[in-house]
């Protein structure tokens, strides 16, 4: 039996809450690009010693520079509701809480606050994936029973 829908899916909060995770990430990752653009031109400046320091920051930076694109492309793919910016966000979540395990040389504060946030992200990726408004199909006007 056909019951035609009249209703529309709306994406859920979570999408809403991963699209502000996004910006706050792109925005973190575009302030550390710039402090290590920074430090690595005052290193250069400096001369000896600081010529390392300059070469280190460089090096970092080539390594920085594909993730802030990649970012920056994600941040807009999940503001137009995208399914593979998802996977492709999950993806990435995983990755980092592999090596969110770093920062606990940092401390046990920072090292609870970086888990916190990416198990946030995490359990927000998953619930969008799990979404039907996210798996809708295009021209879909009857549901099945």
């Amino acid at each position: 039996m056909n019951i035609p829908t009249d209703t529309k899916l709306r994406p859920p909060w979570q999408g809403t809450l991963l699209a502000w995770l996004c910006i706050f990430l792109t925005f973190f990752t575009l302030m550390t690009f710039l402090f290590l653009l920074k430090l690595a031109y005052e290193g250069f400046k400096a001369g000896e010693m600081g010529v390392m320091i300059g070469i280190f920051g460089i090096i970092f930076l080539v390594f920085l520079f594909p993730l802030l694109i990649l970012m920056i492309v994600i941040t807009i793919g999940v503001f137009k509701e995208k399914r593979w910016t998802f996977i492709t966000l999950l993806i990435f979540t995983c990755i980092s809480l592999l090596a969110g395990f770093f920062s606990l040389a940092a401390g046990p504060v920072i090292f609870l606050a970086v888990m916190f946030f990416l198990g946030l992200m995490l359990w927000a990726e998953i619930i969008c994936l799990k979404s039907p408004y996210y798996r809708k199909k295009e021209k879909q006007s009857t549901v099945d029973i």
